[in-house]
């Protein structure tokens, strides 16, 4: 649960928006792949 939420809160935060456009990040391809997970388990 907390891990939804944090995920949610980055989704929405200038810093995840800057690490999620850097396709070589690694923390940003990791969240990219939950948020796909996520969305894939609706």
């Amino acid at each position: 649960m907390n891990q939804v939420y944090l995920i949610g809160r980055l989704i929405s935060d200038d810093f995840y928006i800057k690490e999620y456009e850097k396709p070589n990040q690694q923390l940003g391809q990791v969240l990219k792949f939950k948020i796909a997970t996520l969305r894939n388990s609706k």
